[in-house]
């Protein structure tokens, strides 16, 4: 029943995510929280949360969890390791 409205739903553009993520970051922020833990995050969401960090607009430590068919893309897009060099953004279990 669901799938009608899904189909309606216009796809989310990249500006539409940036701007959510800023507005989750500041919600975060506000009601004090310091770290998260977030299960099944895209890949494409980890270049966007390293460019929060690079520019210094991500306050929070997020350790994220990827699935175990993720694991060799996750790598070769991120060469450095399985973490930010800031230490804010770590990946250390697999969904």
């Amino acid at each position: 029943a669901a799938e009608p409205v899904h189909a309606a739903v216009p796809p989310t553009t990249a500006a539409d995510t940036a701007r959510a993520l800023a507005l989750a970051l500041d919600e975060a922020s506000r009601h004090g929280l310091t770290g998260l833990h977030e299960a099944g995050v895209p890949m494409d969401a980890f270049s966007l949360y390293a460019a929060a960090i690079d520019a210094g607009r991500f306050p929070l430590r997020l350790t994220g969890m990827i699935g175990p068919d993720e694991l060799d893309a996750f790598a070769d897009a991120h060469p450095g390791g399985l973490a930010h060099p800031s230490g804010r953004l770590r990946v250390r279990t697999l969904k």
